[in-house]
């Protein structure tokens, strides 16, 4: 039992690292789904309605 409760505050103390390291580098978890979801309606907002012919969706992401 005092194994497991030092493998939790292990990962307990890495996940508040982490969680330090990218704050500091101003990321969030709120802003970077919220960006994911701008971008995706973003495609969704440009895809052509009719496509060329030979252009089928390969399901690879265009670039912008």
């Amino acid at each position: 039992r005092s194994e497991l409760n030092e493998h939790l505050d292990t990962i307990d103390s890495s996940l508040d690292n982490l969680q330090a390291l990218l704050s500091t580098h101003g990321f969030s978890m709120d802003s970077a789904l919220l960006d994911i979801q701008d971008l995706l309606s973003n495609q969704e907002q440009q895809k052509p309605t009719e496509t060329e012919p030979g252009t089928g969706d390969t399901g690879i992401p265009r670039e912008l």
